[in-house]
């Protein structure tokens, strides 16, 4: 977690949680202060590597300025109160996606029954799991869902205190023990294998039943319904293919105006692979979404700042964040690939 501390504001939001976990009221009396302290020691350690490095390369003070810099910076961003509510409100969706069936029942019942056991544990659960919803839902979206793993993490510890009350439940209607281990080991079945096969049997019931139920954004490089469905990711390599893809067609010294879903794409095997170091991937349509009235001004000032210096090109033909239809007015648009290309009429 000191390392995790580092790598996003997040991980602050769980500290009244820890606290409630780790404190009784008999925990200088305890061997559980034995406990924080080792958990204490350890978040140093896991905290030494990075902010050593950092500390040596910036400074105390540069190096804390700037981890909590680009938190506060998507707040003001991005941060809309519509958007929070809405995500709120589709939170059981997400969770039932990643908990389908039996899981998300036993995570319910789990949350009803897990503070009967210990009250004071059950919420130091529930306040890292609501806290974690209230901060990720109101975060930058399209970073926001891998933000919302630790409530998925505590709704698992929920789904554990599930299956133990349905099996205490169960164990009191069947007097024999047969009974009880069967369905033991049955419901363990489903929770186990019942998301898997429904998983992978997904795109094909879909294609078979023209389902159409993914109201996502097709990015050029990703199938949606694989992407978000299979999740085994060993033959996902549309992301690396649009990259190449575009770096071989890109003019020399270009700059590409682009979104944060292709653009981390971009910027990840360019930096990652020494490619094409002469092109400029400039991440800042969803700036210009989500902090101007009029973005597709923004995106045409932004044009016109540089397009009589270098080739210019964008990341998409997505209409809802690129608007082409505003542009073609002014501009030659060409299609090159996944890309447009920008040119003067």
């Amino acid at each position: 977690m000191g390392f995790s501390v580092l790598n996003h504001s997040i991980s602050i939001i769980f500290i009244p949680g820890l606290l409630l976990i780790f404190y009784n009221k008999g925990f200088f009396k305890s061997n559980r202060i034995n406990i924080f302290l080792l958990f204490i020691i350890f978040f140093v350690v896991s905290l030494s590597p990075l902010i050593f490095l950092l500390l040596m390369k910036s400074g105390p003070v540069l190096v804390f300025k700037t981890l909590y810099s680009d938190t506060i910076y998507h707040f003001k961003t991005y941060f809309s109160l519509k958007k929070s509510l809405k995500e709120i409100f589709l939170y059981p969706i997400y969770l039932f996606y990643q908990f389908p069936g039996i899981g998300f029942l036993l995570g319910v019942m789990g949350i009803s029954n897990f503070h009967k056991c210990n009250k004071r544990i059950f919420f130091g659960f529930l306040s890292i799991f609501v806290l974690d919803i209230l901060f990720s839902s109101a975060y930058f979206f399209q970073r926001q869902f891998a933000l919302l793993l630790p409530s998925y993490l505590m709704f698992s510890v929920f789904i554990g205190f599930g299956f133990k009350y349905l099996m205490d439940y169960l164990r009191g209607i069947f007097y024999k023990k047969n009974y009880s281990k069967i369905s033991y080991y049955l419901i363990s079945i489903i929770l186990i294998f019942f998301p898997l096969i429904l998983y992978y049997s997904f795109p094909t019931i879909n294609k078979y039943l023209n389902l159409n139920i993914i109201k996502i954004r097709e990015l050029s490089y990703r199938n949606n319904i694989r992407y978000f469905f299979i999740p085994d990711k060993s033959k996902e390599y549309g992301a690396l293919n649009y990259s190449k893809e575009v770096f071989e067609e890109v003019e020399p010294n270009s700059i590409i105006l682009v979104d944060f879903n292709p653009g981390m794409a971009l910027l990840y095997y360019q930096k990652t692979y020494k490619k094409r170091e002469d092109v400029e991937i400039a991440v800042m349509i969803d700036t210009f979404i989500h902090r101007y009235k009029n973005p597709e001004k923004e995106i045409q000032k932004f044009i016109e700042k540089n397009i009589d210096k270098r080739p210019i090109y964008l990341g998409d033909r997505w209409e809802e964040y690129y608007f082409l239809n505003h542009l073609k007015r002014f501009y030659k648009l060409k299609n090159v690939s996944s890309l447009v290309k920008i040119e003067r009429k």
